[in-house]
């Protein structure tokens, strides 16, 4: 413990001029502090466990194992990005080379437009061309067939007429030889045969085609002549 004497000492020496007595402080001597008691060690019971120390050794392999996962982790992400890198190279490569040659085409083309610009002109005047030929060439041959056929018409037509006057000739000496039996002579004229072989190769072979157009077919069983 500080003395009275002591204190005012202190006081004195600390005391400096424009500095009041209530804004000293005290200091504390080592007196004054009072001391910490020494603390007991602790002591383990019977019934706690010791602690386990760590296995350094175990640990650092342990370390190394995952250290080398993450490495072989890392390469494999590197090998398919070196992968994709190179597909995608390929890949772009392969678009300029597309790219490239379209240019090139419609490089082409536009220098040809510009060397001639009456080339689509031209191929339009041949197309056109082209086709006229071909029409001409159908209407030919159509008109051709149209003519063989009217020429096989006509001839036709004039087998029919031939064949018809036939029969009328033979109707004719038939309704002579019905009418007036005793004028004509039993013989064996070209009438008697030639005729009736005409007739029934007529009516059999053959049809007549009448002013409209329309064919009409010899009926067998009659003398009249029916419109197909």
């Amino acid at each position: 413990m500080m003395t009275k004497q002591a204190h005012q000492k202190e006081l004195q020496e600390k005391v400096k001029p424009g500095i009041k007595p209530s804004q000293l402080k005290r200091s504390k001597s080592s007196g004054d502090i009072p001391l910490v008691p020494t603390p007991t060690p602790l002591k383990r019971t019977a019934s706690q466990p010791a602690l386990k120390q760590p296995n350094l050794a175990k640990q650092i392999e342990q370390l190394k194992q995952e250290l080398v996962f993450s490495q072989q982790t890392a390469q494999n992400y590197l090998t398919n990005l070196q992968k994709a890198i190179a597909e995608l190279d390929q890949k772009e490569q392969q678009l300029d080379s597309v790219n490239q040659d379209w240019l090139t085409l419609a490089q082409k083309q536009i220098d040809n437009l510009k060397k001639d610009p009456n080339v689509r002109i031209t191929e339009l005047q041949q197309e056109l061309e082209q086709t006229i030929e071909d029409a001409t060439q159908e209407i030919t041959r159509q008109e051709t067939e149209n003519k063989q056929l009217r020429t096989k018409l006509n001839q036709a037509s004039q087998k029919n007429q031939d064949l018809n006057q036939q029969v009328k000739d033979y109707q004719r000496a038939a309704e002579l030889r019905i009418n007036n039996p005793k004028k004509i002579k039993e013989t064996n004229s070209w009438w008697d045969y030639a005729p009736p072989y005409f007739a029934r190769r007529s009516l059999f072979t053959s049809c007549l085609i009448n002013p409209k157009g329309k064919i009409l077919w010899l009926n067998t069983n009659s003398k009249n002549l029916k419109p197909d």
